[in-house]
Formats: structure tokens, C-alpha cells, sequence
């Protein structure tokens, strides 16, 4: 079975998942959890404004997801009215965040605002159908210098949750644990790149925490989430 799942519309496979492009959206039958459609970006974008544009796949009563970073460490990112926050962290780097919200009449666009200085502030909104809401998430863990990457585990309560791992550093080349998938990508100016990976998780539980295979030399941060049916 294939690690994300069945989209609305069977059968379509849009294999890019370059970094500041669309995203991927896989198909295969029997996934009875939520399914991962496609995300917009919004890259090498030196401001303190962060606008991103709603995928336009989206239908109302889908989840989406949004995960913004900058590079100022002291920085609170401000989302807009009718998200609500999943977790963030800051007083490192990279200040980092993700929200959420159910699609409903949704406008083109959403501007995420911080404060501090003007730099590097990149961010996506991620798309999901067959998803209610979220079902738990973990604290940004950071990492002063060097070693693996790890986003502490969680415990999930529903079967069929498919949980996120989501990433932030300087670096842009990593690699995953096995069962994981790479769904979305984006960088800014080289400075500060966000990573999205996911899995199916199929008996509800703990996860255990999740570790990239490939060691970063400077400051990172992660974080887990579960996206519930």
C-alpha cells in the first residue's frame, strides 16, 4: 500500500514533488484514513509577511494544514483568524510553526504575519480530504548543532491516523526512516529549508519518536503530528 493513500478523484498520479513546486498526489484503494492532495508554497521569501495561496483543489470540509518558519529565532509567527495553532517554537532556529484549519468558503489566499526584523520566512499550506481534525501533536524539539533530527513521539487515539513529521534547518538534502515519505519541500534564499514527511499509521498508539538517517551540522527543529479520519 502506498504511504499516503486514495484521493478524492482515484487513479491520479502527479508524480512532481520538487522543492517550490506542487506537491504530490498518490492514489491507491483501500486507505480508509485521510489522504494527502497537494500543497502550495511560498519560498525565498524575505519579509515579515508570508503569503500563501489556498490549493485550489480544495473542497469544503477538507483539512488544511499550514507550517511556516523563519530564520529570526525570537520571532512569534501570528496566523491568520480562523486558524487555529497545532504547536510552536521559537528561541532557536528556526522559530517554527503549523495550523490548522477545515476549509470552508476559503478565500485565495492567507497572509501569516511575525514579528522582528525582515528575513527569511518561508511557509505552505497542505491539503487533505478524509480528515476530521488533529490527533495530537508533539512540542518543536530542538537541536543546538549537529546530530539526527528527531521529533519526539506521540500517542494517537483513532485507527488510521496518517501522521506528519515536520522539519526545519539550513540544509536541503536529507534522508527518512523507512515507511516514510517526503510529501513537501521549500526553501528560502538557501537559509532555512521546511520539510514535510508522512506515514500511515494504522492501530492507534504510541508512535515512537521519528529520526532522520542524516545528520545536520547547524541548529534544527522538529515536530510530530497525527491527522485523524
Amino acid at each position: 500500500m502506498s504511504i499516503i493513500g486514495r484521493p478524492r478523484t482515484p487513479g491520479i498520479l502527479l508524480p512532481s514533488r520538487q522543492m517550490g513546486t506542487p506537491g504530490t498526489r498518490l492514489s491507491v484503494g483501500g486507505w480508509p484514513g485521510p489522504v494527502f492532495s497537494t500543497v502550495n508554497y511560498k519560498g525565498s521569501n524575505y519579509s515579515t509577511t508570508c503569503r500563501i495561496y489556498v490549493p485550489s483543489a480544495h473542497e469544503d470540509g477538507d483539512l488544511l494544514v499550514a507550517f511556516l518558519g523563519t530564520t529570526v529565532t525570537t520571532s512569534t509567527i501570528t496566523a491568520p483568524a480562523g486558524w487555529t495553532q497545532i504547536q510552536f517554537g521559537n528561541g532557536s532556529f528556526p522559530a517554527m510553526g503549523a495550523w490548522y484549519r477545515v476549509a470552508n468558503s476559503e478565500p485565495s489566499y492567507y497572509d501569516f504575519t511575525r514579528d522582528g526584523a525582515v528575513n527569511n520566512f518561508p511557509g505552505m499550506i497542505m491539503l487533505f480530504t478524509g480528515a476530521s481534525g488533529i490527533d495530537g501533536s508533539s512540542a518543536v524539539a530542538y537541536l543546538a548543532s549537529g546530530g539526527l533530527m528527531v521529533a519526539s513521539g506521540i500517542t494517537t487515539t483513532q485507527d488510521f491516523d496518517l501522521l506528519l513529521a515536520l522539519y526545519g534547518d539550513g540544509n536541503d538534502v536529507k534522508t527518512w526512516p523507512a515507511g516514510w515519505e517526503q510529501i513537501a519541500a521549500v526553501s528560502s534564499t538557501g537559509n532555512i529549508v521546511l520539510y514535510v514527511i508522512a506515514k500511515q499509521f494504522e492501530k492507534a498508539g504510541p508512535t515512537g519518536d521519528i529520526t532522520s538517517n542524516k545528520q545536520y551540522s547547524g541548529a534544527s527543529g522538529s515536530m510530530l503530528l497525527a491527522i485523524k479520519p
